[in-house]
């Protein structure tokens, strides 16, 4: 996996925050940058990565998979146990869309590391997302065992694979601090995936909607809004008072 790691000036130890991105992107997505430097800035150590079958990291679309980027999260973990400047009892996950679902599920997974999260227009139901790209004629190809979505490849596996099928569980079985972070006017992702994930929470939580904004946040005074209340939840959840 490529990816970037951002450490603050000092010696630490210092919270510490994966970010994720989401469906054919990668860790240079602006939004991801965004969060990541901000993150820096305030203090924390910040990873973010590429998943398996996204370029530039590894792998090929048979490894698109919310269960193979669950075992990506587990390798960013371990690699960051050896940073002697992370706090390693103060890491949390932030991540969009599909990084969102991720990082969701992998607080759970892997709640013995992630202490908070922040799930930026993650996914509930993906057979919505299925037919958002229907509608959208988006998916260009269909053949035996993958799909082709806006020239992404994907392994017909990715939407029906038992992770997704498991979300109920998996999301209910949270009780880390979560911050649920969606726009009104996704046309992506339905705005009833946000309020269907932050009724399952069992943990601290709280559900931001953002009036006007669209799922990937184009608009750079909604962008910043993502990033300042990513960087306030981690703040009050990850950091150590004195």
């Amino acid at each position: 996996m490529k990816g970037i790691l951002h450490v603050p000036k000092g010696q630490g130890p210092f919270p510490t925050v994966i970010v994720q991105h989401g469906f054919k992107s990668n860790h240079h997505n602006s939004l991801i940058k965004s969060i990541a430097q901000n993150l820096e800035k305030s203090g924390f150590i910040v990873l973010r990565f590429t998943f398996s079958g996204h370029k530039p990291s590894g792998g090929n679309y048979k490894n698109v998979l919310v269960s193979q980027f669950v075992k990506d999260v587990k390798a960013a973990i371990n690699f960051l146990l050896t940073i002697p400047q992370v706090n390693k009892f103060r890491i949390g996950m932030a991540g969009h869309s599909m990084g969102a679902f991720t990082a969701l599920i992998s607080s759970n997974i892997h709640k013995k590391y992630i202490r908070s999260a922040v799930s930026v227009s993650s996914l509930y139901d993906p057979g919505a997302v299925v037919n958002s790209y229907k509608r959208e004629k988006k998916i260009d190809e269909v053949g035996e065992g993958y799909w082709m979505i806006s020239g992404f490849k994907v392994t017909a596996k990715h939407f029906d694979e038992r992770m997704y099928l498991r979300k109920k569980y998996l999301v209910g079985g949270i009780y880390c601090p979560v911050l649920i972070i969606h726009g009104n006017k996704d046309k992506r992702v339905q705005i009833k995936d946000a309020y269907s994930i932050y009724k399952l929470l069992n943990g601290p939580k709280e559900l931001k909607i953002i009036k006007g904004a669209d799922h990937n946040f184009h608009n750079q005074k909604h962008a910043r809004r993502v990033v300042n209340l990513t960087a306030k939840w981690f703040k009050k959840y990850l950091v150590v008072a004195d």
